[in-house]
Formats: structure tokens, C-alpha cells, sequence
């Protein structure tokens, strides 16, 4: 056998065996890049809605030492405060299959303004919207801890897996990180 069809079948072989054991890329190149990340609880949001966003929030803490989501307590200016992320239980989607959703922002200037942000690209802002009139009349509580550790993770730049997580899209009640999410969660920031 020529040298070159032996190369081939090694290659189509380690291909093959790599394809076996591959776990699939849940995580997004994109996303904030600091290690810090502080978000707001939007004015209006009454104090139980927050504290519900907060507890979701601090499930992805201590996961990686290199990634914390960090409260911040002030009230008023979104952008006076200085945090990245402004969360919110205040809206309502006309989609009524649509729980949650990020809506990331890269950087602004004044001559094009912001820009609506990728997955790939650096963001620099976000709305954090959990959209809690879509959730059924019975446990809402439990649905919005789901929905909002779910949308917190994208926070993270974790991507919707079909593996058994919190980041399953739709509805679930799956609200505590499994341990496929936190894997995920230290192959994106390290231990």
C-alpha cells in the first residue's frame, strides 16, 4: 500500500474516532470579555422579580475563576452606573413561544451609532429581557428562575445545547446548572 492512501485512511480513521468522542461546541466566541460583568435590575422591576433575577445571576459565580456576574444596587441611569447588562421583567413579546432573549450591543459611536452585536463579536452592553406574561399561570416562579439562569448563561456565551442543561431552549423547569453547564462553563473561562 502507497504511502499516500496510508495517510489517507489514518486521516479518515482519526476523523471518524474524533466524531465519536467530540463534544459538541455549546459555548460562543463572542460575548463580554471581561471578567466582571455588572447588570442592573431595570427601574420599574419590583423587588421580588429582582431578587429572582439576582439568585439566577449568582448560579454561574464560582463556577470559573475568571467570570462573575455582579449586581449593582444603584437605581436610576442605565449607562450612568456603568453596568453591562440590564435586566428586566418589564416587557412583553408578542411571540408567546419567546420566555427570555439577549439583546447584545457592540460599541457606539457618533457616527454609526450602536450596533446590534453577534455571537462573535465583543459586546459591550445588553438587555436581558425575561418575558414573564409568556410563562403559564401555574409556577411562575420557577419558570422565571429557568428562563432567567438560562438567559444569564448566555451572559456567559453559553449556546442552546440538545444535552441535558438549564441552556435547553423553551420552556422547562430545569433551573439549577447541571454538571454539562458548568463543564461548559470552565471550557469557555477556565477553572
Amino acid at each position: 500500500m502507497n504511502t499516500w492512501l496510508r495517510l489517507l485512511i489514518i486521516c479518515i480513521m482519526t476523523t471518524f474516532i474524533i466524531s465519536l468522542f467530540q463534544i459538541d461546541a455549546e459555548i460562543f466566541a463572542g460575548g463580554f470579555k471581561y471578567n466582571t460583568v455588572t447588570f442592573v435590575c431595570e427601574d420599574g422591576v419590583s423587588t421580588s422579580d429582582c431578587n429572582l433575577l439576582k439568585t439566577a445571576a449568582y448560579r454561574w459565580n464560582g463556577i470559573s475563576s475568571k467570570r462573575t456576574l455582579k449586581y449593582d444596587g444603584t437605581k436610576g441611569s442605565y449607562n450612568l452606573y456603568n453596568a453591562h447588562v440590564k435586566s428586566s421583567t418589564l416587557y412583553k413579546h408578542s411571540n408567546t413561544s419567546v420566555l427570555g432573549e439577549i439583546i447584545p450591543w457592540m460599541g457606539c459611536t457618533l457616527l454609526s451609532g450602536c450596533r446590534n452585536a453577534g455571537i462573535n463579536d465583543v459586546w459591550t452592553s445588553a438587555y436581558l429581557r425575561v418575558y414573564t406574561s409568556n410563562f403559564p399561570s401555574v409556577d411562575r416562579s420557577l419558570y422565571m428562575a429557568k428562563t432567567a439562569t438560562h438567559e444569564f448563561g448566555h451572559i456567559n456565551s453559553m449556546a442552546h445545547t440538545s444535552n441535558s442543561s438549564v441552556m435547553n431552549s423553551g420552556l422547562s423547569k430545569v433551573s439549577t446548572l447541571t454538571s454539562f453547564d458548568k463543564t461548559e462553563m470552565k471550557r469557555k473561562w477556565g477553572n
